[in-house]
C-alpha cells in the first residue's frame, strides 16, 4: 500500500483528480482554459497519463493557485462525500460513535436513528466535541435535545 505522499511513476487522469482533489469535469475544464499541462497521450497504450513530473506540477499549481497559463485561480476545498442515508462519511470511527450514541438514547427509550444524532451532534457542537467531553457527558445533552418536554418534570 503505497502513501499519499509517495507517486508512481505514471498515473491515469482519474488518479490525478483524485490526488488533487477535483472532479474529473473540473480538472478537464481547467485543463482547457490552460491551468493544468495535458497529459502525455502514448499511442501503444491509447490512454492519457501524468508522469511523475507532470503529477507534481499539477500539485504545485493546486497548492500554489497559480495556473500553467501564469493566471491565478481559486480552488474550493474538496466537498466531504456523503453516503446514500445523507450522514457525512468522516471515518468509521465516527460513524460508531453515532451508532454508539443513538443506542444509548434508544436504551434510555428515545428512538432515534443515526442520522439524527448525527444532525443533533451539529446542533449542539457546531465547532465539534470538546476535548474533554466523553460519552457519558453528552448523553444528557442529547437527551434534553431529543426530549426537552421531560426536562421540566425533573
Amino acid at each position: 500500500m503505497r502513501q499519499d505522499n509517495e507517486f508512481e511513476a505514471v498515473c491515469s487522469v482519474r488518479e490525478m483528480t483524485d490526488k488533487l482533489g477535483l472532479s474529473k469535469p473540473r480538472f478537464y475544464q481547467l485543463l482547457k482554459l490552460g491551468v493544468f499541462p495535458p497529459p502525455v497521450y502514448c499511442p501503444y497504450i491509447k490512454r492519457p497519463f501524468y508522469p511523475l513530473g507532470l503529477q507534481n506540477e499539477c500539485l504545485h499549481i493546486r497548492e500554489t493557485g497559480i495556473g500553467k497559463n501564469g493566471k491565478p485561480v481559486l480552488f474550493y476545498s474538496p466537498r466531504k462525500k456523503i453516503n446514500g442515508k445523507g450522514v457525512q462519511k468522516r471515518d468509521n470511527e465516527g460513524l460508531e460513535h453515532f451508532k454508539c450514541l443513538s443506542t444509548s438514547l434508544r436504551e434510555l427509550g428515545i428512538r432515534v436513528s443515526i442520522i439524527e444524532v448525527a444532525k443533533a451532534m451539529k446542533a449542539l457542537f457546531p465547532k465539534g466535541l470538546p476535548k474533554d467531553r466523553d460519552d457519558s457527558s453528552i448523553i444528557p445533552d442529547l437527551f434534553k435535545y431529543f426530549r426537552p418536554e421531560c426536562m421540566n418534570d425533573v
